[in-house]
């Protein structure tokens, strides 16, 4: 539903209270020249608080540059008044300044809200608050949350954050994400083990840092001593480890149990090499990854041919029936590698398969990618939706053609072949791909991305349409 003018607004807050807009799944109060005083905002506010007026709203997307009448629409929000609510955008350009209070109010909302995914601006980018907070500030509202968040901001890790922790438990938090500057001092375990709810854990490096080994071995020493029981997502990025951290959090997730639940385990960029995956490979050929569904190995170039030959040796010997992305993109993969991969394909071990990327290794040739190619136009990949090649060097460029058409015809549920290394202005390329589609009966069904910008903005035009269809202008 979107309202185009000031004078319909409160129209449409009536229209809320007497309950005309159970139905309504997404609220656009941006558009035109909606712009909300802080008049508007109380006639809002109070629609909002009439129980069970909008329990089916997901989206909602308001313009106003009254960053206080923000603050009081987001504690409203925070109460439950719409309690499927995921994204919340706003936009604040017109305030002159910067309000602390609202600040901490939108971060409070994003905490409390239980299913929101992001309170963010209306071009979709979400705002570091937390950051633009004074430290003192950081560390009230730290205390503050801790006892009722579900989800916190992420935060840049500092020393003084661990005596909030420790002062403080967070029974309802499911999710932590940090960034690792230049000082993970006092990070422990006991960070952990006061969020015993923690089902997911995101870290990541501001820059390639060794300083991740230390949050790594609290990860390991809180499984050890029984926290991180719920935990079934581990991210990390940029923290660069050594293969003995890695062995010790292999043995304390064996020992813990919790490599029996966990689903999704990311070591992007952090230096694992052949040992560090074979460490890992090792507990998936015992089936201790029973659960797995998403494995990224991405940007570690010292895995090699020898790290994913003996990945693709564990999953066949015990591969996670789950298992729905497997990203290996710059892994330092050549034909050996990417044969093994092929091997795999061919017995049937990655058919639950999603998301297939190969990305960035600029070691293989046509021969190794049309080895993949046969295995899949043989057997196929029935569930997968987006594959991810590029062309490294001419030797690889000649292989595309085939692999394209292999995955074209033998992935039904494909959306997405993404392509980096031609770009769309390559008209002999774009003419094979389309005549590809059409020879695979799959024409208007997959889209072709040359550049991996274009796949994050992309919407297929259908769902636009139904977009349109959906929304009611007053």
């Amino acid at each position: 539903m979107t309202v185009h003018q000031q004078e319909a607004i409160p129209a449409f807050c009536q229209a809320i209270v007497q309950g005309c807009c159970r139905g309504v799944e997404r609220i656009y109060l941006s558009e035109g020249e909606t712009v909300m005083t802080q008049a508007h905002l109380n006639l809002l506010a109070g629609a909002l608080e009439v129980n069970g007026a909008l329990v089916r709203l997901s989206t909602l997307q308001v313009y106003c540059t009254l960053p206080r009448g923000l603050s009081m629409l987001a504690r409203v929000l925070a109460g439950g008044t719409a309690p499927l609510l995921q994204d919340l955008y706003f936009d604040a350009s017109g305030s002159n300044k910067t309000d602390m209070t609202s600040i901490a109010d939108m971060i409070e909302a994003r905490a409390r809200i239980p299913g929101c995914k992001r309170i963010g601006n209306i071009d979709g980018k979400d705002c570091h608050w937390f950051e633009a907070v004074p430290r003192p500030t950081q560390i009230r509202m730290l205390r503050g949350l801790l006892p009722s968040a579900k989800v916190l901001p992420a935060f840049t890790w500092r020393r003084a954050f661990q005596a909030c922790f420790r002062e403080r438990q967070a029974p309802y938090l499911t999710a932590l994400s940090v960034y690792l500057g230049d000082d993970v001092s006092g990070f422990s375990w006991n960070v952990f083990e006061a969020a015993p709810a923690l089902v997911k854990i995101t870290i990541k490096g501001l820059e390639q840092t060794a300083l991740g080994v230390a949050v790594l071995r609290s990860v390991s020493a809180a499984l050890r001593n029984g926290a991180l029981q719920h935990l079934d997502q581990l991210y990390l990025q940029k923290c660069t480890l050594g293969d003995r951290d890695i062995k010790g959090f292999a043995d304390a997730l064996e020992e813990s149990g919790c490599a029996m639940r966990l689903a999704s385990l990311t070591f992007a960029s952090c230096g694992v090499d052949v040992e560090g995956v074979r460490l890992l490979t090792d507990l998936f050929c015992r089936g201790l990854f029973p659960a797995m569904e998403c494995l990224d190995l991405g940007g570690n170039p010292n895995i090699s041919d020898l790290g994913i030959m003996a990945l693709a040796e564990a999953l066949s010997k015990s591969s996670p029936a789950c298992l729905g992305s497997l990203v290996l993109d710059n892994v330092g993969m050549g034909d050996e590698g990417i044969a093994a991969l092929a091997s795999l394909v061919g017995q049937g071990r990655m058919e639950q398969l999603r998301e297939f990327n190969i990305y960035e290794n600029a070691a293989l040739t046509q021969q190794g990618i049309c080895a993949l190619a046969r295995a899949v136009d043989a057997r196929g990949l029935p569930f997968l939706e987006t594959f991810l090649i590029n062309r490294s060097t001419e030797k690889a460029a000649r292989g595309i053609g085939v692999i394209a058409f292999a995955v074209f015809k033998g992935c039904p549920q494909l959306k997405y072949f993404i392509l980096k290394g031609l770009g769309p202005d390559n008209d002999i390329l774009s003419e094979v791909m389309d005549g590809m589609l059409e020879a695979a009966g799959r024409a208007g069904e997959v889209w072709v991305v040359y550049e991996p910008n274009d796949y994050d903005d992309f919407e297929f035009e259908e769902d636009e349409d139904e977009d349109e269809d959906e929304e009611e202008e007053e």
